[in-house]
């Protein structure tokens, strides 16, 4: 499902594997990682939300690409990225926190969001 063709059945499958959660959604994280390039924004930022519910389960895979989010033009990617990263918590690689701090300074982001 989360290969279909229509947006609304790809976004309603990564929303699924985020109310799943860890442990048994660990095992999609690699086809949640790949919903982060998805071209519709609202399902980057589903998919977003999905891996953060897998907490510093996914941050090996997932923290990169959740830090290129930061920058999105939909502000609800670059919510659901933060978010996704503070639930990894602190000893993600690459570290986050640059890009966090230039946020806070920039308000592209709300500031409650980031802290």
């Amino acid at each position: 499902l989360i290969t279909d063709s229509n947006d609304s059945v790809r976004d309603a499958a990564v929303n699924a594997l985020g109310v799943i959660g860890p442990p048994e959604a660990a095992g999609a994280l690699d086809t949640l990682v790949k919903s982060l390039y998805d071209k519709n924004s609202q399902i980057r930022a589903t998919a977003a939300w999905a891996i953060g519910k897998l907490g510093d389960i996914a941050a090996h895979k997932a923290t990169k690409r959740l830090i290129e989010l930061l920058k999105d033009n939909f502000w609800k990617v670059r919510t659901s990225a933060c978010i996704a990263l503070g639930y990894m918590g602190e000893n993600v690689e690459p570290s986050p926190y640059p890009i966090l701090v230039k946020i806070l300074k920039d308000g592209s982001i709300n500031k409650v969001v980031v802290c």
